[in-house]
């Protein structure tokens, strides 16, 4: 039998999570889990981050479950931070899963770029975000390094095209 699979982003706003999910969850015919499209799903505010933080707790114990139950899955998410991180690999490991890693290393110009670009666009899950709150979140993020990369099963660097 076939080991499930958990595919992991890791990168912050704009940085393409949500393009390369919606691809590779339909490419693969696994289900994508995206805390901010299951609270726009539910007409939840994107903005409240304390309701964020439960949503994504929410939806990581539906993960594990159907993990434990042999689904593959992707899960869309920034990742920002080494501890969270390292607690989703444990315990992936602990039920068995591959980990497929998927990193994103945009710069922060670029990022700027692109969200003010997805600000104008809109649409269901986008959560208005400005440039000083994009300055905030990339102090935040902990890139992981090259030690932590070797960690997952499968790992994967995306960065943009020249």
């Amino acid at each position: 039998m076939k080991k499930p699979t958990l595919i992991l982003f890791c990168g912050l706003p704009g940085s393409g999570k949500t393009t390369l999910g919606k691809r590779l969850a339909k490419e693969r015919g696994i289900t994508r889990l995206c805390t901010d499209d299951w609270m726009a799903d539910h007409g939840l505010n994107l903005q409240d981050e304390a309701l964020h933080e439960k949503s994504w707790k929410a939806l990581w114990a539906a993960a594990w479950e159907r993990l434990a139950d042999g689904e593959s899955l992707l899960f869309e998410d920034g990742l920002w931070t080494k501890k969270e991180r390292d607690n989703i690999r444990a315990r992936a490991k602990e039920l068995g899963v591959v980990t497929e890693f998927n990193y994103f290393d945009v710069p922060l110009e670029v990022l700027k770029q692109r969200v003010q670009q997805r600000n104008s666009e809109g649409g269901h899950g986008v959560a208005q975000i400005t440039d000083e709150q994009l300055d905030q979140y990339s102090e935040l993020f902990e890139k992981p390094s090259e030690a932590e990369l070797r960690l997952y099963d499968i790992t994967t660097i995306h960065r943009p095209s020249e």
